[in-house]
């Protein structure tokens, strides 16, 4: 995976909920993103690191079945593998 902002598609796709929960996350500070005009982005490596390491608190609990640690953490090792194999290139294909 390139070192670039994903969509709210792709971040879905990643975490394995459905958008409504994405943007239901976003609206309550939960997920970190970043908006860009009407759209919303995601580091896919922030994402992943603030599942993999935020402690779970009402306020903060995400509203479907926990995310499964080795499932995020084996992500996230792939992702890190494959930027490193890529160079950390930024460019898009």
């Amino acid at each position: 995976m390139e070192n670039r902002l994903i969509d709210i598609s792709e971040a879905s796709d990643l975490l394995g909920v459905p958008k409504s929960t994405i943007y239901d996350w976003t609206h309550k500070k939960i997920i970190p993103h970043y908006k860009i005009g009407q759209s919303l982005r995601f580091n896919p490596v922030e994402i992943l690191e603030h599942f993999r390491c935020a402690p779970i608190s009402p306020t903060n609990m995400p509203s479907i079945e926990p995310l499964k640690d080795s499932l995020i953490i084996e992500k996230e090792m792939k992702m890190r593998r494959d930027l490193h194999n890529k160079g950390g290139s930024n460019e898009r294909k």
